[in-house]
């Protein structure tokens, strides 16, 4: 059982000279119907900047703390979708309290799609699914950048490792006025290079897969999305920076960013150098971390993307990195086991250098009807993703063990040089034509990928094993060569069957095929050669897996409930076939069901959602498990599959509870999640008095966990700072 941890924050700012109160109302329409989630908010006299904001409940009510601080007047405005804005300046009470009575709004006279505000906009706006933030309203300073505009919004936390949530639910992606950022799903390079100053919105939504986007299917993920939309005038705009670093001990980092945004179109140029243990550069460009031993780091990168996520779009972009890489380990390891205790001592050094290039190529043409009212449509998709890496290590290293009285029992020794090469071409080819009046649709998607892989390498080992008085040696040098194919075919179909209900037959193929030729020669003493083929450790093997997956989900809505279930049949052909060990061979056949369900709730603004869901999926044991052939590469832990393991099945249940409180600025989040595992498979190691490992699988029942989470957090807007308290558990079993 992991430990209870209880997170709690609480920020405020206070002044000995402000003047707080408590304003309260009641918001309605011009034939006296009550507004639910409009946006109620105070401006300060003096700069109209946003001090307060509340939303009207489900009764029209708001209650909002207010701090004028030296000032006698404010403002206060209400905004609601499709009626005028309200403003009028209020005098701050004597009292404690305000009560403005029941404010009228009047109907905009053209119905629009967003809110329309004289003046400053609101700070936020909740549209059902959607949290909407007022860049301007968040105070922020001339150098700061997306991230930092972000970290002063109610709700969102970005931690140490730079992972962000929305209310405690993990942020999934972040867009650039609907695109990707130098095409990276994370937004890594916008968050730390977009200066917030030409942020106009910062909007956060359900997240959803692209073809969710383009369908209008409701988001079933979980996750949360963020996109920045652009002010007008600043979406032609370019920006960057160069920064240098020097140091002592000749450490160094350089960084130079260039971007363009040209209305709908992004250009970016990144590049860099560093010695200073980072893979990238100044502290989070693509893919930035740190790391153990001592890394020297250069990269050059390239993107361009024109279009939004509903309209034809197109992305290129190319990354090179090279990496070296140093590392030196010291350890000290205790290991208890039933029949004895032994103390092992290690000492490791490695090297490793890569040179990695990466490209890629989204296309996406949507063809529109000539009809204007029909709501056909067709996205034509391809995504080809190349990626080249080399690479050059090695590694030294040295384990003494003894038993816990201090006699030796063995001294390990080893060395490795390897250089390898791989290549990796991946494309996915879509089409998804939307026809009907109920947004039916049909999506056939076709990916291929294809892998090859080439290294060489060279292995010396001994190990002294002090029971037996005897010494073991390997001397090898192997040469691998492996190519893949993996070709999949599926099909989905939407159709409304009647009102609210909806049938999702699914048909998946798939057929990967990999060709390996691994061949092993052991060190020869009378020819001083690496000449004597090892037919036991090398492999010339072709290995072939078939799966086919019929499945058919159906979805109810009813009222502001959604019902799913999904049943689906999974037929999955093996054939492994080795033409130097024939034991190795196995053909092998897995039938299983597999099925899950959902029920959601979500009320008719979004602020509350329920989710419960169940799966139960299968996963199958891999071909090393069930090969009943003794692998000993390494002498000191030697491994065998079980060709009669079962397949692992895993029962899923999570439950997931959001509830924004607008009127109070609360925000309480929690999930809890259930997980059972039916043959669960495992590794079970022996070990011999001489240390040596014996590992197996095999399969258990039994195995669960438990885990879940709750929040409360509630925010005090102020224009000075962002203010929350925030009360957060996590238990896991």
């Amino acid at each position: 059982m992991r430990i209870l941890i209880i997170v709690f924050a609480f920020f405020i700012s206070t002044s000995l000279s402000a003047q707080k109160f408590n304003l309260e109302g009641i918001v309605k329409d011009q034939e006296s119907n009550v507004l639910d989630g409009a946006t109620v908010y105070v401006q300060s006299i003096s700069d109209s900047i946003p001090i307060a904001y509340s939303i009207t409940n489900k009764n029209g009510e708001f209650s909002l703390q207010v701090n004028t601080e030296d000032d006698s007047k404010a403002i206060f405005n209400v905004a609601y979708m499709g009626f005028k804005p309200y403003l009028k300046d209020i005098n701050v009470p004597s009292s404690k309290a305000l009560n403005i009575g029941v404010v009228v709004l009047e109907d905009q006279v053209e119905e629009l799609n967003v809110v329309s505000i004289i003046g400053k906009a609101p700070p936020v706006i909740i549209k059902k699914d959607t949290i909407e933030y007022n860049a301007d309203s968040f105070k922020t300073l001339p150098n700061d950048k997306a991230e930092d505009l972000l970290k002063k919004l109610p709700g969102i936390e970005i931690d140490l490792d730079g992972n962000i949530t929305m209310n405690g639910v993990e942020v999934e992606a972040i867009n650039v006025d609907g695109m990707r950022f130098f095409g990276e799903k994370n937004g890594e390079v916008a968050l730390k290079n977009l200066p917030s100053q030409v942020i106009d919105k910062v909007q956060v939504t359900d997240y959803k897969s692209n073809m969710q986007k383009f369908t209008g299917e409701e988001s079933d993920s979980g996750t949360k999305e963020i996109n920045l939309t652009i002010k007008k005038g600043k979406n032609r705009a370019s920006f960057g920076d160069v920064k240098l670093g020097y140091g002592t001990d000749d450490k160094y980092q350089v960084n130079t960013n260039i971007f363009k945004l040209i209305e709908g179109k992004q250009l970016g140029l990144i590049a860099g150098s560093n010695n200073i243990n980072m893979s990238r550069g100044f502290n989070a460009l693509p893919d930035a971390e740190t790391s153990t031993g001592y890394i020297e780091s250069d990269f050059v990168g390239a993107n361009y993307t024109k279009g939004k996520w509903n309209e034809t779009r197109v992305n290129g972009n190319y990354r090179y990195s090279a990496q070296s890489t140093d590392n030196e380990q010291i350890s000290k390891t205790e290991n208890f086991l039933p029949d004895l205790n032994y103390i092992t001592d290690s000492e490791s050094s490695s090297f490793r250098d890569t040179d990695n290039h990466k490209a890629g190529a989204d296309l996406k043409f949507i063809l529109l009807p000539k009809d204007k009212t029909s709501n056909n449509k067709v996205q034509l998709s391809n995504e080809t993703d190349f990626n080249a890496n080399s690479s050059t290590s090695g590694s030294v290293s040295n384990k003494i063990s003894a038993y816990s009285n201090g006699d030796l029992v063995s001294d390990y020794s080893a060395t490795n040089n390897t250089e390898a090469t791989s290549y990796e071409f991946k494309n996915a080819f879509s089409v998804t034509p939307i026809v009907g009046t109920g947004r039916d649709y049909l999506n056939i998607n076709l990916g291929t990928n294809f892998t090859q892989g080439d290294s060489e390498s060279e292995t010396h080992s001994q190990n002294i094993l002090y029971n037996s008085d005897t010494t073991v040696n390997q001397d090898q040098i192997s040469d691998l060569t492996d190519n893949s194919t993996d070709i999949s075919l599926s099909a989905i179909w939407s159709k409304e069957v009647f009102t609210n209900f909806r049938m999702m037959p699914e048909y998946d193929v798939s057929i990967n095929s990999e060709k390996n030729e691994k061949l092993i020669y052991d060190y020869n003493e009378n020819t001083a050669e690496f000449d004597d083929f090892n037919e036991i450790l090398s492999s010339d093997s072709k290995y072939i897996t078939t799966t086919i997956r019929p499945a058919l989900r159906l979805r109810y809505d009813y009222k502001d409930f959604r019902f799913e279930v999904e049943g689906a049949h999974t037929t999955t052909y093996r054939n492994y076939k080795d033409a130097l060990v024939e034991a190795r061979d196995f053909k092998k056949e897995f039938d299983y069901l597999t099925y899950s369900g959902r029920i959601r709730y979500r009320d008719k603004n979004g602020y509350k959602n329920i989710n419960l869901n169940y799966n139960q999926n299968v996963d199958l044991p891999s071909a090393n498990q069930l090969q009943p052939v003794a692998d000993v590469s390494n002498i000191t832990h030697v491994y065998i599959g079980n060709p009669n393991l079962e397949p692992e099945i895993n029962h899923d249940i999570k439950f997931q509870y959001q509830n924004n409180l607008a009127f109070n600025n609360i925000t309480i989040s929690g999930n809890a999640r259930a997980l059972f595992v039916q043959d669960k498979i495992i590794s079970s190691t022996i070990t011999n008095t001489d240390l040596n490992k014996y590992t197996t699988y095999d399969n258990i029942n039994g195995d669960y966990s438990f885990s879940g989470n709750a929040a409360v957090s509630k925010s005090y807007y102020n224009k000075k700072i962002k203010s929350e308290f925030k009360f957060t558990i996590k238990r896991k079993l």
